[in-house]
This record gives C-alpha cells, structure tokens and sequence, in this order.
C-alpha cells in the first residue's frame, strides 16, 4: 500500500510541474 501511495504522490507532483513548466512555454508562444 506504501508503493502505490508513493507512485500516486510522485504522478501527482510530475503532473503539477508540467503543468508549471506549460504555462510559461504558453505565454511565450503567445507573446
């Protein structure tokens, strides 16, 4: 149970840092 908590943290904070690395990328291409 350890293991599969730990994988679903790490999904999580790998998600929220493409999601923080997309935003800028987005606003250059924008700009």
């Amino acid at each position: 149970m350890v293991v599969s908590d730990t994988r679903y943290l790490v999904r999580f904070l790998v998600d929220s840092c493409q999601e923080l690395r997309a935003q800028p990328a987005q606003n250059q291409k924008q700009a």
